[in-house]
């Protein structure tokens, strides 16, 4: 994945229970799957990556300026 594509990856698009993301926004238009790696779920499934734990917006990786 890129480097934008995981900045603006929203939680709609994480589809742990099938092990991939679905990219909808890439570099040459196009939409894509990806698949996760068991680092990556176990990653995602932590408390500080779940969905609603904080106000904002429907990305997995906030930043913050």
């Amino acid at each position: 994945m890129r480097r934008g594509e995981k900045l603006f990856l929203s939680w709609k698009d994480v589809h742990l229970d099938r092990r991939y993301v679905h990219l909808r926004d890439t570099k040459n238009g196009d939409t894509r799957g990806f698949p996760l790696s068991p680092k990556a779920i176990d990653i995602l499934q932590q408390p500080r990556y779940q969905k609603g734990i904080s106000d904002e917006v429907d990305v997995v990786f906030p930043i913050h300026f």
